[in-house]
C-alpha cells in the first residue's frame, strides 16, 4: 500500500500517482525530481516515479520515467505512456496462457 495525502485526485494512471507524490513532496520542502517508495538510489533523474518492492532500484539521469518493481515483473515506462500499462499486461497474460 502507498500512503499519501494527495486530497482528491483520480490517480487512474502511474503518471497520475507520480503527479500527486511530486506535489506532496514539493508541500513538504522535499527533493521532488525521484519520488515513491522502497529502497531507492538516485542521479540527477528528474520527473520519476520509483516503487521498490524490496530490492533497491537505483536511477541515473532519466526525465519522466516510471519504474515499479512487483513480484511478476519490472515495468519500466515513459510518463506519457503510462496509460499503456494495461495494453501490456494483458499481452504477457496471453503469453502465459500460451505457454501453459
Amino acid at each position: 500500500m502507498l500512503r499519501a495525502d494527495v486530497g482528491w485526485s483520480d490517480l487512474g494512471s502511474w503518471s497520475a500517482l507520480r503527479d500527486a507524490l511530486v506535489d506532496e513532496a514539493r508541500r513538504a520542502g522535499q527533493p521532488a525530481g525521484v519520488v515513491g517508495r522502497g529502497p531507492r538510489h538516485d542521479l540527477g533523474s528528474d520527473g520519476t516515479l520509483v516503487l521498490a518492492a524490496g530490492r533497491p532500484i537505483v536511477t541515473i539521469g532519466l526525465r519522466n520515467i516510471i519504474v515499479v518493481d512487483t513480484p511478476d515483473a519490472v515495468l519500466v515506462a515513459a510518463a506519457e505512456r503510462s496509460q499503456d500499462v494495461r495494453t501490456i499486461a494483458e499481452a504477457m497474460t496471453r503469453t502465459r496462457e500460451e505457454q501453459a
